[in-house]
């Protein structure tokens, strides 16, 4: 079986970087992958955002390229650029982010003269900077950094990707209904977990939730010694930010990366935070830590547990074989709950409207 090709989001300003895209483009190309960005998209003042989005979530990967120009702005004062970035990070996408090493060097034809402009700039770099991200100063740099990027995130986070249409063989149809088979059994596995769970005598009060508290452990390494820690979150901090990103199923080593981003944001782990990308800590919650929140969200009943398949390029190189991983997906209590917590409500001053539109 030929190995999987991905698609690859590549979000920057434009005018100022138009020898960098190029350069990334070219990258991805010559790995035999997929670039997506505004080059694709028709020429015109304004694409809608519902387009890009589309792009976005069909998109294996997501490259950001930060240089001296924080970029056109919404209405809300939002960079266009910083919307994709945020919105490939709700979408738990792998992003890769390549930021210029030297920003007060580049020249002023391609840097922000608007001091408001730079000063969002700035907080954006900051933001990015809390993950892993590389730095460039010249397009040749940044065309490696780019291809040693996606050599390792598709090595360690591997995506589904596109395989040619034509390509099938009887021993790919086998191994796609031992898959089918592995999955029924995941969901009758799964059924039979829930039913075990509903036929507990707990009522909902008896598991803790929402504004309760709940230390999260985490370790992280220094000096080649692992050092364990605990952090105070609430059950809703948790459940709230993953929850979002649950409506189709998405793998658990995604939502350990989440939980980690998640642990490392909180008051209790500042001073973690601000050392982490400096000492190289390789920061992650623990397995008990992970395991914690896994079974009181089951036991919930919020999350039910479930597979999906992706292809494992490291693993088994050019014959891009297939394998089922763990995942998790939100249950109708699960979307009901975070329904009630996320929608808009009417005001409470608001008239209530009758079936045909009118005021009661």
């Amino acid at each position: 079986m030929a190995s999987p090709r991905f698609q690859i989001f590549v979000s920057s300003t434009f005018r100022d970087l138009i020898d960098e895209r190029r350069a990334a483009l070219d990258a991805i190309l010559e790995m035999n992958h997929f670039p997506a960005g505004m080059e694709m998209f028709p020429a015109s003042d304004f694409t809608p955002s519902a387009i890009i989005e589309r792009v976005i979530r069909e998109s294996d990967y997501y490259v950001l390229i930060v240089g001296g120009r924080y970029g056109s702005t919404d209405a809300a004062g939002i960079s266009y650029t910083e919307r994709e970035y945020d919105y490939a990070v709700q979408q738990g996408k792998s992003v890769l982010a390549f930021l210029h090493g030297s920003p007060d060097l580049i020249p002023a034809g391609k840097s922000e003269m608007d001091a408001a402009a730079r000063a969002k700039l700035d907080i954006f770099r900051k933001r990015v900077e809390i993950h892993h991200c590389k730095y460039w100063r010249t397009a040749d740099e940044l065309k490696s950094q780019v291809v040693i990027g996606l050599l390792h995130a598709i090595s360690t986070h591997p995506a589904v990707g596109w395989v040619r249409a034509d390509v099938s063989s009887p021993e790919l149809l086998a191994k796609l209904v031992s898959l089918q088979e592995k999955y029924d059994a995941t969901v009758l596995d799964n059924t039979k977990l829930r039913q075990t769970v509903n036929d507990f005598d707990l009522t909902e009060s008896s598991y803790a939730f929402g504004d309760d508290s709940v230390d999260v452990e985490y370790h992280f390494t220094e000096e080649g010694a692992k050092v364990i820690g605990r952090c105070a979150m609430t059950w809703g901090e948790i459940f709230l930010p993953l929850a979002r990103n649950l409506f189709s199923p998405l793998p658990e080593s995604r939502i350990q990366d989440r939980l980690t981003a998640m642990i490392l944001k909180s008051p209790d782990c500042t001073s973690i935070r601000e050392r982490s990308d400096r000492d190289k800590l390789r920061f992650t919650i623990s397995d008990a830590g992970f395991y914690k929140i896994k079974i009181q969200f089951l036991g919930l009943n919020l999350i039910q547990l479930t597979t999906v398949v992706k292809a494992d390029v490291f693993a088994f190189r050019d014959r891009g074989e297939s394998h089922p991983v763990p995942a998790w997906v939100l249950t109708p209590k699960g979307i009901a709950e975070l329904s009630k917590r996320d929608a808009v409500r009417r005001p409470a001053d608001s008239p209530q409207e009758n079936a045909s539109g009118g005021s009661a």
